[in-house]
Protein backbone atom coordinates (compact mmCIF):
# COMPACT_ATOMS: atom_id res chain seq x y z
CA UNK A 1 0.00 0.00 0.00
CA UNK A 2 1.59 3.43 -1.05
CA UNK A 3 2.30 5.63 1.95
CA UNK A 4 1.53 9.58 1.68
CA UNK A 5 4.43 11.79 3.33
CA UNK A 6 1.96 14.18 3.85
CA UNK A 7 -2.02 15.15 3.45
CA UNK A 8 -2.07 18.85 4.70
CA UNK A 9 -5.52 20.83 5.59
CA UNK A 10 -3.77 22.22 8.37
CA UNK A 11 -4.39 21.82 11.87
CA UNK A 12 -6.69 19.56 14.22
CA UNK A 13 -9.21 22.31 16.53
CA UNK A 14 -7.80 21.72 19.91
CA UNK A 15 -4.97 18.87 18.78
CA UNK A 16 -1.93 17.86 17.80
CA UNK A 17 -2.03 17.13 14.06
CA UNK A 18 -2.39 13.46 13.44
CA UNK A 19 0.84 11.31 13.01
CA UNK A 20 0.36 8.36 10.38
CA UNK A 21 0.30 5.83 9.74
CA UNK A 22 -3.59 6.08 9.89
CA UNK A 23 -5.77 4.59 6.76
CA UNK A 24 -7.61 7.13 5.50
CA UNK A 25 -10.43 6.51 2.02
CA UNK A 26 -10.22 8.55 -0.63
CA UNK A 27 -12.82 8.17 -3.48
CA UNK A 28 -11.60 9.22 -7.05
CA UNK A 29 -14.42 8.62 -10.43
CA UNK A 30 -16.53 6.74 -7.85
CA UNK A 31 -13.46 4.24 -6.41
CA UNK A 32 -12.89 4.23 -3.11
CA UNK A 33 -9.06 3.38 -2.03
CA UNK A 34 -7.25 3.38 1.63
CA UNK A 35 -4.25 5.42 1.78
CA UNK A 36 -2.12 5.91 5.10
CA UNK A 37 -1.03 9.54 5.92
CA UNK A 38 1.78 10.32 8.48
CA UNK A 39 0.01 13.88 9.36
CA UNK A 40 -3.45 14.80 8.77
CA UNK A 41 -4.26 18.64 9.49
CA UNK A 42 -7.05 20.74 8.49
CA UNK A 43 -6.79 23.83 6.31
CA UNK A 44 -6.61 27.02 7.43
CA UNK A 45 -10.08 28.63 6.27
CA UNK A 46 -11.68 25.57 7.77
CA UNK A 47 -9.87 26.03 10.98
CA UNK A 48 -11.25 29.88 11.10
CA UNK A 49 -14.58 28.68 10.54
CA UNK A 50 -14.70 26.03 13.39
CA UNK A 51 -12.99 28.09 16.18
CA UNK A 52 -15.51 30.96 15.09
CA UNK A 53 -17.81 32.17 18.19
CA UNK A 54 -20.83 32.93 15.70
CA UNK A 55 -19.46 31.30 12.30
CA UNK A 56 -23.09 31.95 10.71
CA UNK A 57 -24.02 35.30 12.47
CA UNK A 58 -27.20 35.56 10.01
CA UNK A 59 -28.84 32.81 11.57
CA UNK A 60 -29.78 32.90 15.47
CA UNK A 61 -29.13 30.20 17.74
CA UNK A 62 -31.10 27.15 18.01
CA UNK A 63 -32.34 26.96 22.24
CA UNK A 64 -34.74 24.76 23.73
CA UNK A 65 -38.33 26.33 24.33
CA UNK A 66 -41.04 24.52 26.37
CA UNK A 67 -44.37 25.06 25.49
CA UNK A 68 -46.32 22.41 26.24
CA UNK A 69 -45.64 22.63 30.60
CA UNK A 70 -48.74 23.58 32.99
CA UNK A 71 -46.68 25.10 35.42
CA UNK A 72 -44.20 28.02 35.56
CA UNK A 73 -40.37 27.77 34.85
CA UNK A 74 -38.37 27.62 38.57
CA UNK A 75 -34.71 28.32 38.87
CA UNK A 76 -33.81 24.92 38.55
CA UNK A 77 -34.91 24.78 34.70
CA UNK A 78 -31.76 25.75 33.80
CA UNK A 79 -28.67 24.97 31.37
CA UNK A 80 -28.58 21.38 32.96
CA UNK A 81 -31.86 20.77 31.25
CA UNK A 82 -30.62 22.02 27.84
CA UNK A 83 -31.72 25.70 28.37
CA UNK A 84 -30.30 28.98 27.66
CA UNK A 85 -30.64 32.46 27.44
CA UNK A 86 -33.61 33.51 24.68
CA UNK A 87 -35.16 29.96 25.65
CA UNK A 88 -38.94 30.28 26.42
CA UNK A 89 -41.58 28.72 28.54
CA UNK A 90 -45.22 28.67 27.66
CA UNK A 91 -47.72 27.88 30.89
CA UNK A 92 -50.75 26.22 29.10
CA UNK A 93 -53.12 26.75 32.10
CA UNK A 94 -52.03 30.58 32.86
CA UNK A 95 -51.54 31.23 29.03
CA UNK A 96 -48.21 33.50 30.60
CA UNK A 97 -45.36 32.62 28.63
CA UNK A 98 -41.50 33.23 30.07
CA UNK A 99 -38.49 33.96 28.80
CA UNK A 100 -35.17 33.01 30.09
CA UNK A 101 -32.59 35.73 30.96
CA UNK A 102 -29.99 33.61 32.78
CA UNK A 103 -29.34 29.89 32.17
CA UNK A 104 -27.27 29.36 35.24
CA UNK A 105 -27.40 25.91 36.90
CA UNK A 106 -29.58 26.29 40.01
CA UNK A 107 -30.23 30.16 39.71
CA UNK A 108 -31.84 30.34 36.31
CA UNK A 109 -33.66 33.39 35.99
CA UNK A 110 -37.18 33.66 33.59
CA UNK A 111 -39.13 36.56 32.96
CA UNK A 112 -43.00 36.96 31.83
CA UNK A 113 -43.04 37.83 28.52
CA UNK A 114 -46.11 38.16 25.88
CA UNK A 115 -46.26 36.48 23.04
CA UNK A 116 -46.31 38.41 19.41
CA UNK A 117 -48.10 36.22 16.72
CA UNK A 118 -44.56 35.24 15.01
CA UNK A 119 -44.45 33.17 18.57
CA UNK A 120 -47.93 31.87 18.48
CA UNK A 121 -48.12 31.53 14.73
CA UNK A 122 -51.53 30.32 13.38
CA UNK A 123 -52.77 29.44 17.62
CA UNK A 124 -52.62 33.94 17.69
CA UNK A 125 -55.55 33.89 14.48
CA UNK A 126 -57.33 30.75 16.14
CA UNK A 127 -61.25 31.65 16.80
CA UNK A 128 -62.17 31.24 20.25
CA UNK A 129 -65.25 32.22 20.67
CA UNK A 130 -68.66 30.76 22.04
CA UNK A 131 -68.18 27.70 19.65
CA UNK A 132 -64.91 27.04 21.30
CA UNK A 133 -66.36 27.63 25.45
CA UNK A 134 -65.31 31.06 25.36
CA UNK A 135 -67.44 34.15 25.34
CA UNK A 136 -68.08 37.16 26.40
CA UNK A 137 -69.85 36.63 29.50
CA UNK A 138 -66.61 34.88 30.54
CA UNK A 139 -64.43 37.43 29.56
CA UNK A 140 -66.54 39.12 31.65
CA UNK A 141 -66.19 37.65 34.96
CA UNK A 142 -62.76 37.69 34.98
CA UNK A 143 -61.30 38.01 38.53
CA UNK A 144 -57.84 39.76 37.37
CA UNK A 145 -60.49 42.46 36.43
CA UNK A 146 -61.92 42.59 39.69
CA UNK A 147 -65.62 41.38 38.50
CA UNK A 148 -67.09 38.26 39.72
CA UNK A 149 -69.66 37.57 37.98
CA UNK A 150 -70.55 36.95 34.26
CA UNK A 151 -71.89 40.03 32.78
CA UNK A 152 -70.48 42.82 35.83
CA UNK A 153 -67.77 44.28 33.36
CA UNK A 154 -70.55 45.42 31.25
CA UNK A 155 -72.70 46.72 34.39
CA UNK A 156 -69.87 48.27 35.60
CA UNK A 157 -69.36 50.43 32.46
CA UNK A 158 -72.81 50.95 31.91
CA UNK A 159 -73.20 52.75 35.13
CA UNK A 160 -69.86 54.50 34.97
CA UNK A 161 -71.11 56.22 31.29
CA UNK A 162 -74.61 56.92 33.12
CA UNK A 163 -73.56 59.08 35.67
CA UNK A 164 -73.80 62.73 34.78
CA UNK A 165 -70.39 63.82 36.68
CA UNK A 166 -68.43 60.33 36.19
CA UNK A 167 -65.51 61.88 37.56
CA UNK A 168 -66.34 65.08 40.17
CA UNK A 169 -62.56 64.87 41.44
CA UNK A 170 -62.11 66.99 37.71
CA UNK A 171 -63.31 70.57 36.34
CA UNK A 172 -64.78 70.96 33.87
CA UNK A 173 -63.08 73.28 31.17
CA UNK A 174 -66.66 74.37 29.78
CA UNK A 175 -66.12 76.91 32.41
CA UNK A 176 -68.74 78.66 34.95
CA UNK A 177 -69.71 76.60 37.81
CA UNK A 178 -68.36 73.56 36.33
CA UNK A 179 -64.91 75.00 36.09
CA UNK A 180 -64.62 75.62 40.02
CA UNK A 181 -61.50 74.16 40.72
CA UNK A 182 -60.12 73.38 44.13
CA UNK A 183 -57.25 73.46 43.59
CA UNK A 184 -55.18 75.90 41.45
CA UNK A 185 -54.09 74.93 37.76
CA UNK A 186 -50.91 75.46 36.63
CA UNK A 187 -48.90 76.69 33.52
CA UNK A 188 -45.37 75.15 33.54
CA UNK A 189 -45.33 74.19 36.78
CA UNK A 190 -46.65 77.90 37.95
CA UNK A 191 -49.85 78.54 39.27
CA UNK A 192 -52.46 80.30 37.00
CA UNK A 193 -53.78 82.20 39.75
CA UNK A 194 -52.73 82.39 43.46
CA UNK A 195 -54.38 83.84 46.11
CA UNK A 196 -54.15 84.42 49.88
CA UNK A 197 -54.11 86.53 53.01
CA UNK A 198 -52.19 86.36 56.04
CA UNK A 199 -51.73 89.20 59.66
CA UNK A 200 -50.06 91.50 57.01
CA UNK A 201 -52.99 91.66 53.86
CA UNK A 202 -54.19 90.05 51.05
CA UNK A 203 -52.44 89.36 47.65
CA UNK A 204 -53.19 87.76 44.24
CA UNK A 205 -50.72 86.69 41.80
CA UNK A 206 -50.64 85.29 37.90
CA UNK A 207 -48.05 83.14 36.68
CA UNK A 208 -47.14 86.14 34.27
CA UNK A 209 -45.29 87.32 37.50
CA UNK A 210 -48.03 90.21 38.20
CA UNK A 211 -48.72 90.58 42.17
CA UNK A 212 -50.94 92.56 43.64
CA UNK A 213 -50.63 92.72 47.45
CA UNK A 214 -53.41 95.16 49.74
CA UNK A 215 -54.44 96.04 53.29
CA UNK A 216 -56.28 98.46 55.82
CA UNK A 217 -54.95 101.03 57.78
CA UNK A 218 -55.80 103.94 59.93
CA UNK A 219 -53.92 107.14 59.75
CA UNK A 220 -53.45 110.76 60.47
CA UNK A 221 -54.77 113.61 57.87
CA UNK A 222 -53.39 116.01 60.04
CA UNK A 223 -49.98 114.80 59.74
CA UNK A 224 -47.75 115.78 56.91
CA UNK A 225 -45.64 112.89 56.88
CA UNK A 226 -43.33 111.34 53.94
CA UNK A 227 -42.87 107.65 53.86
CA UNK A 228 -44.12 106.49 56.78
CA UNK A 229 -44.26 103.03 57.61
CA UNK A 230 -47.53 101.02 57.52
CA UNK A 231 -46.22 97.86 58.05
CA UNK A 232 -45.06 94.80 55.89
CA UNK A 233 -46.29 93.46 52.58
CA UNK A 234 -48.24 90.07 52.70
CA UNK A 235 -45.82 88.31 50.03
CA UNK A 236 -42.62 89.71 48.71
CA UNK A 237 -42.07 91.76 45.79
CA UNK A 238 -39.04 91.42 43.18
CA UNK A 239 -39.69 94.42 41.81
CA UNK A 240 -42.93 96.94 42.63
CA UNK A 241 -45.04 98.85 39.38
CA UNK A 242 -47.49 101.68 41.24
CA UNK A 243 -49.99 101.74 44.17
CA UNK A 244 -53.00 103.38 45.61
CA UNK A 245 -54.52 104.47 48.81
CA UNK A 246 -58.07 105.70 49.20
CA UNK A 247 -59.96 106.00 51.87
CA UNK A 248 -62.36 103.57 53.02
CA UNK A 249 -66.30 104.55 53.04
CA UNK A 250 -65.37 108.27 51.93
CA UNK A 251 -65.21 111.42 54.41
CA UNK A 252 -68.59 113.47 55.69
CA UNK A 253 -69.45 116.81 54.32
CA UNK A 254 -67.59 118.40 56.87
CA UNK A 255 -64.00 116.46 56.48
CA UNK A 256 -61.38 117.43 54.60
CA UNK A 257 -59.16 115.18 52.37
CA UNK A 258 -55.48 115.67 52.12
CA UNK A 259 -53.49 114.80 49.08
CA UNK A 260 -52.28 110.93 49.87
CA UNK A 261 -49.69 108.41 47.82
CA UNK A 262 -48.20 105.25 48.39
CA UNK A 263 -44.41 105.37 48.37
CA UNK A 264 -43.08 102.59 46.15
CA UNK A 265 -39.67 103.24 48.23
CA UNK A 266 -39.21 99.74 49.53
CA UNK A 267 -40.24 96.36 48.29
CA UNK A 268 -41.35 95.26 51.77
CA UNK A 269 -43.26 97.31 53.42
CA UNK A 270 -46.56 99.48 52.74
CA UNK A 271 -45.52 103.16 52.69
CA UNK A 272 -47.38 106.19 52.54
CA UNK A 273 -46.99 110.00 51.74
CA UNK A 274 -49.57 113.14 53.06
CA UNK A 275 -49.65 117.12 52.89
CA UNK A 276 -51.34 116.80 56.15
CA UNK A 277 -54.39 119.43 54.65
CA UNK A 278 -56.92 117.16 55.75
CA UNK A 279 -58.96 117.62 59.60
CA UNK A 280 -59.51 113.99 60.19
CA UNK A 281 -57.02 112.28 62.67
CA UNK A 282 -57.98 109.06 62.42
CA UNK A 283 -59.17 107.55 58.83
CA UNK A 284 -59.40 104.42 57.17
CA UNK A 285 -57.87 103.78 53.88
CA UNK A 286 -57.10 101.07 51.90
CA UNK A 287 -53.60 100.80 50.80
CA UNK A 288 -52.78 98.23 47.48
CA UNK A 289 -49.52 97.82 45.54
CA UNK A 290 -48.55 95.99 41.82
CA UNK A 291 -45.96 94.14 41.11
CA UNK A 292 -43.96 91.39 40.03
CA UNK A 293 -43.08 88.07 42.85
CA UNK A 294 -41.00 86.78 39.61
Amino acid sequence: MPILDEVRITELPGADPLAGPELIPLVQDGVTKSRSAQNLVLDGGLQDHLDAADPHDQYAFRVLNNLTSNVDPVVTNDSSEGYSVLSKWLNNVTAEVWLCLDATVGAAIWDIKTLTTDDLGSAALANVGAGNGLDADTLDGIDSLGFDLAGDADTAVSDHVALADPHAQYAEIAGGAAANFTAMPQVGGDPIVESGSNVDGEWIRWADGTQIASDSFNIDLTLNTVNTDLGQYPVAFVDLYSGSITIAGGLGSSDKQAAMSVSLRTRGNFEYMCDGTGNRTSVSVNCSVIGRWK
